[in-house]
């Protein structure tokens, strides 16, 4: 076979079936076994039985017998439409770096029935993992519906645009499908490898079509998968740098430059993948983040900025992002903002936590991320750095201003097909792990040493600026809080989660240390969070904070006392006149999926101008209800999740 004049694998195996059926078999083995390194191609049979392959699955569903599973049957086709045919092929064998210059399925149609004219047979890509011995007309596994009944959504079951068409009308014939870009798609992300559907789409024409299965007898008519394709050359072992500063800003008098990538001198990246074709899977620890293909895949990560010290003023910061593999189709993404609290090791197209749903899958709802992205890029090929500018919202994760829940990385239009890979900080290659880029000025005060990861500081933001006072963050240890309960009196559960609910008898207290406060600052705003994770019982009540008077001790206070032997002016330090005010500083309907939020400026004010009368809030229900809400406590292992009070303050 000479460069320039490669006979198609359909005419070779058409030979080759020629020759078997006047010998009593097709030679397939002479393909699968020998291969053709031609012009350094390979050609590679997958067929159940075949040199011991055991990686095909298939069966039927049918409309007429929705609830059946028919994987011990043979295959059909037909019926206008109301039976159809899923089959699927391990290709992991295939390296990932291969370029598959053709891929043909067969099936081999061994009866019929009924039928008058020819039926066409189309071939789909299936994006919803199935089952063999569970898929029915309804569902895909036991335990998971189709999005329409028969495989039939063209979102969540298979792909609206048929691969290739087939036309069937005689028996004892093999009949082909070209299949190429979904077997591409499966050999650089073996995740995606979901098989085929077909099914017939002139569905105003009758008659029906048997097909042998992979468990068929003879060898030599089940269905088979042929595979011509070349490799690309190995990733480069030193991929190009990205510029020393992937980001818009002018380097000034004192400015430092770091450079946050994991596994050098670095260990604070989380990223992860959420899949819409397999929703309840979390990708933390796979080497990539693919993103695109209609939005059913984006990246989330996220970096421990804490290094930077907090009053830093940020010239510039973006994120830069090493392409590996790219569909090559022209891909516009974007990095969004994210409000909603995540954990990479838990999050899946469908929690952003084990315990917390995302509003809408894939981080998409609107309390989930912004929907305006920060930056943009576009794709242009492989083997390169992708940077999208962050300075604001890595500003405002240094300085307090905003929470750091890391950004999402999506394609900015749901229609795209094309899709890519980005090395993620699990990537064998440290060099081509995500980077955080920073360059910045550290507040006033004693210059530190140009260095890729400084030290952290606890430096107070200068005039002007946030401050967040959270246990755990930046070395804060000033938060108290506890739950107290009518019920039992007499107990203190300061190491325990914080509760609110039970018709007003069950409350909880809460203060921070805030002296690091100038007493002369000017408080302009200040927003105290807690974050519910269950709410029992009829839920639908809201929750006031109320300014506490009486000093109490968080080990010492009960519904009882506010510190040992001494008790409060009313239980549950209900004295409107000794123990806490009358009239709620503000009140939020209680959220079990996030944070619960109290304005508290005027009290700040006053706690800072007079510390004496900083005594926190009592988190009361204000109205007698049943009902409980859970919150996490200044202790929970996640210190992202503790209370936190976010102040902004000026001075005069």
């Amino acid at each position: 076979m000479s460069n320039g004049h490669l006979i198609s694998l359909r005419v070779v195996f058409f030979i080759l079936c020629v020759v078997g059926a006047l010998t009593g078999t097709v030679l397939a083995s002479q393909v699968s076994s020998t291969g053709m390194a031609q012009n350094g191609e390979e050609t590679v049979l997958f067929r159940q039985g075949e040199a011991g392959y055991t990686g095909c699955a298939d069966t039927r569903i049918a409309e007429g017998r929705p609830d059946t599973n028919f994987s011990e049957g043979e295959l059909i086709l037909g019926e206008k439409g109301r039976i159809a045919t899923l089959i699927r092929f391990d290709v992991s064998s295939i390296p990932g770096n291969a370029i598959i210059l053709e891929a043909t399925l067969g099936l081999y149609v061994a009866n019929y029935g009924q039928r008058t004219e020819p039926s066409i047979a189309a071939a789909y890509a299936v994006f919803r993992h199935w089952q063999e011995t569970e898929a029915t007309w309804n569902k895909a596994t036991t335990s998971d519906y189709w999005g329409s009944p028969g495989c039939s959504s063209t979102t969540s079951d298979r792909s609206a645009t048929p691969l290739d068409h087939e036309s069937l009308f005689e028996r004892g014939q093999w009949h082909t499908w070209s299949v190429a870009s979904a077997v591409q798609d499966w050999v650089q992300d073996p995740a995606s490898n979901k098989g085929l559907f077909l099914q017939q789409t002139n569905t105003e024409v009758g008659g029906e079509y048997d097909i042998r299965q992979s468990e068929y007898g003879g060898l030599e008519f089940r269905p088979y998968l042929l595979l011509r394709y070349t490799l690309r050359p190995p990733t480069p072992t030193a991929p190009p740098t990205p510029q020393p500063l992937p980001c818009v800003g002018t380097p000034e008098p004192g400015a430092l430059l770091a450079v946050l990538q994991e596994g050098v001198g670095y260990s604070g990246t989380e990223d992860t993948m959420l899949n819409f074709d397999d929703r309840a899977t979390s990708y933390s620890g796979e080497w990539f983040m693919r993103v695109g293909y209609r939005q059913h895949y984006s990246g989330l990560i996220k970096y421990d900025v804490s290094s930077i010290p907090q009053g830093s003023r940020i010239i510039c910061a973006a994120l830069s992002l090493f392409a590996e593999r790219w569909s090559g189709g022209p891909l516009d993404l974007g990095a969004y903002y994210v409000k909603r609290e995540n954990v990479a090791d838990e999050a899946t197209w469908t929690r952003a936590t084990s315990l917390v749903p995302w509003q809408e899958g894939g981080c998409n709802g609107p309390d989930d991320r912004l929907q305006t992205p920060e930056s943009l890029v576009t794709m242009h090929g492989i083997y390169r750095w992708y940077h999208l500018e962050l300075t604001r919202v890595v500003a405002g994760w240094v300085n307090g201003g905003l929470p750091n829940n890391g950004v999402s990385l999506q394609a900015v239009n749901r229609l795209d097909d094309d899709t890519v890979w980005f090395a993620a900080s699990d990537d064998a290659t440290v060099a081509n792990r995500p980077k955080l880029v920073i360059l910045y000025v550290p507040p006033s005060g004693p210059t530190p040493t140009e260095t890729t990861t400084p030290p952290p500081t606890a430096t107070l933001p200068p005039a002007g600026t946030m401050a967040t006072f959270q246990d755990g963050l930046v070395g804060y240890v000033g938060c108290s809080d506890t739950r107290i309960s009518a019920g039992t009196p007499d107990s203190n559960f300061a190491a325990s989660d914080l509760q609110v609910g039970e018709g007003q008898e069950l409350t909880t207290l809460v203060k921070f240390d805030l002296s690091s406060i100038p007493a002369a600052a000017i408080v302009e705003s200040a927003v105290l969070h807690v974050y519910g994770y269950d709410l029992a019982g009829t839920g639908n009540f809201d929750v006031g904070a109320y300014a506490v008077r009486r000093y109490w001790a968080e080990e010492e206070a009960t519904w009882s006392v506010e510190i040992s032997a001494v008790p409060w002016g009313l239980p549950g330090c209900n004295s409107t006149f000794s123990d806490r005010a009358e009239v709620a500083s503000d009140q939020a309907a209680a959220s079990s999926s996030g944070w619960n939020t109290w304005a508290v400026t005027d009290d700040v004010q006053r706690m800072v101008s007079d510390p004496g009368t900083n005594e926190g809030w009592l988190l009361r229900q204000t109205a007698d209800v049943s009902g409980v809400l859970s919150m996490y406590s200044s202790e929970h292992e996640t210190v992202a999740h503790r209370p936190k009070l976010v102040v902004t303050y000026s001075l005069p």
